[in-house]
């Protein structure tokens, strides 16, 4: 019995030495939690939502026999009878039109090239864009007219023009119309 004694004694030991190691390990583990936790996390940065909001959905839908595009509701409609003519006054000071051409898209962009002038494209079609500043002479100052040529089917063309002061037409307004446009040819 002595021998039991012994074996028993020893395995009581060793299960005692087992137990605190295991709950010294178990106490450091959970101070290392604790520190982990009250240490602050840096918050996430929050940036202001972009608007996904179509900025023309509560425009007015201009739909012709050659085109469609959107206005701004508080534009004034200038449009004569005339053959696919449509003018829209923008302000006491600015207006726009536009129309379909029956001459040649080269034709257009001929009787503009005095301008300064850039390509570009417009609901998939080729188009010129034209601009001229008023300096006070003959166009005011702070006024501009930009003309756009866009090349329509065979000998046919449309035009579209920004003409008035620089406040009432700006660079955003015109990339939103032009963004609308559908040429039906």
């Amino acid at each position: 019995m002595d021998k039991f004694k012994q074996v028993l004694i020893i395995l009581t030991a060793l299960s005692i030495l087992t137990s605190s190691c295991l709950f010294y390990q178990n106490q450091n583990l959970q101070k290392k939690i604790s520190q982990l936790s009250i240490q602050p996390s840096p918050s996430p940065t929050s940036f202001p939502e972009t608007p996904s909001a179509d900025p023309t959905t509560d425009w007015k839908l201009y739909q012709g026999k050659y085109f469609s595009f959107k206005h701004p509701q508080n534009w004034t409609n200038n449009t004569s009878n005339n053959l696919e003519v449509i003018g829209l006054r923008i302000s006491p000071n600015a207006l726009f039109e536009t129309s379909y051409k029956n001459y040649s898209y080269e034709k257009g962009v001929q009787s503009f090239a005095d301008r300064k002038s850039s390509k570009l494209t417009i609901s998939n079609k080729e188009a010129t864009r034209f601009e001229m500043t008023g300096s006070g002479d003959i166009l005011p100052r702070n006024s501009s007219i930009i003309s756009f040529v866009v090349k329509g089917i065979g000998d046919t063309s449309y035009s579209i023009v920004f003409n008035g002061d620089q406040k009432d037409i700006t660079e955003q307004l015109i990339n939103q119309i032009l963004s609308t446009f559908q040429f039906l040819d």
